[in-house]
């Protein structure tokens, strides 16, 4: 996952469909089948159910710095006219900051972002040379895939009043409960700080949903998860608090919401410079719900969403729509998701710019820079 599993030391194995796509496309070793026993020892699973998630001994730990560096790279050209990346030119972000030329005995390895890795191949004058003569930057290899093909993960959150007590937004609107909870992580390391903002997704195939909301009737071969025809391409994600500020909240009572998330998302924008200083960022243009098939698959996340929310109340829980599409007709849906629509936060730029090797072992996402020596990313 992304940040949010990260910040929330979470992790959600892939469906083995998706991995054997990724095998068959010409990564080598990356079938299901070769990648479960690693996930074997680096899992440990503590449900009870224990055949789909054999894992038993393992722990991985994380950590991450941050810098207020920028860089540029420094080229030569090779003998057969192809560009070689001989070093990184890093300075400080104040102007009385000393540069320093970085050399590479082997290669470079970039590893910005999916937002500031084009910046910076773009300020080095790594792009579509007609954007780089734009900006007056000296075009070093004329590289179209640079700064294009942009994807997130794309979010519309809903909003329901619920009980106040079980929902995250009792600490903000209640002091002593905010005092309460700080004083059980703190001195038990239990509570409510022990848990994330999400801490439950649904995986689900749009095309199971019907107009109404509710689900078609499940084939045993649906269930098949090493089916490519069954990699979800919608999520729901619960979470135990909502946009306060929506017309019709109740801020006395408890915020809940259902955030219908894209997963396989066909739409594509782009990433141009802003300006030439480094640490501006690039203009961002996502084109969200820029195709068909993102507006129809999210359409099914959101009736899943009111879906689930009916059961609920038909269940007895006592959930009260507040920021929620007027009906599941197409045209309400697509004025509500055109208002609420807002970032994952898992940005990606698709390796157009890249050229892979399919006999060389390397992780997904990493590969080399058409007709640039010494140079991953």
């Amino acid at each position: 996952g992304g940040c949010t599993r990260i910040n929330g030391c979470q992790n959600t194995c892939g469906v083995p469909a998706e991995f054997d796509a990724w095998s068959r496309n010409g990564r080598k070793g990356w079938f299901y089948a070769e990648l479960e026993p690693f996930f074997q020892r680096s899992e440990t699973w503590l449900g009870r159910d224990r055949r789909e998630y054999p894992g038993h001994c393992g722990t991985i730990g994380f950590t991450c710095a941050q810098a207020l560096w920028h860089a540029n790279f420094f080229f030569s050209r090779n003998n057969d006219g192809s560009t070689c990346v001989d070093g990184v030119k890093i300075r400080g972000t104040n102007s009385d900051d000393v540069s320093v030329n970085v050399r590479a005995k082997c290669e470079v390895i970039l590893c910005c972002g999916a937002l500031r890795t084009p910046q910076l191949l773009l300020l080095s004058g790594v792009g579509p040379k007609k954007h780089l003569q734009e900006m007056n930057v000296d075009v070093v290899l004329d590289s179209p895939g640079v700064g294009e093909h942009l994807q997130d993960h794309l979010i519309v959150p809903t909003g329901y009043d619920c009980p106040l007590f079980d929902s995250l937004w009792a600490m903000i609107i209640r002091p002593t409960i905010l005092i309460r909870e700080l004083y059980n992580y703190l001195r038990y390391g239990s509570g409510w700080f022990l848990g994330t903002l999400v801490e439950l997704d649904t995986f689900f195939l749009s095309s199971l949903v019907e107009k109404d909301g509710r689900v078609k009737s499940i084939s045993r071969e649906r269930e098949d998860p090493f089916n490519a025809g069954n990699i979800p391409d919608i999520a729901i994600l619960p979470c135990s608090i909502s946009d306060p500020s929506a017309e019709g909240t109740d801020k006395w009572r408890g915020l809940f919401g259902f955030n219908p998330t894209l997963l396989k998302v066909t739409s594509r924008g782009s990433l141009p410079l802003h300006s030439l200083d480094p640490r501006d960022a690039p203009l961002c243009k996502l084109n969200y719900l820029n195709t068909p098939k993102d507006r129809v698959a999210m359409r099914a996340g959101l009736r899943l969403s009111a879906e689930i929310a009916r059961q609920m109340c038909n269940a007895g829980y006592p959930l009260k729509e507040t920021s929620v599409s007027k009906s599941l007709e197409d045209v309400d849906l697509d004025s509500f998701m055109q208002g609420r629509a807002s970032s994952g936060a898992c940005l990606c730029d698709r390796r157009e710019m890249l050229r892979y090797d399919r006999e060389e072992p390397f992780l997904a996402g990493v590969g080399r820079m058409r007709n640039v020596v010494r140079f991953r990313l």
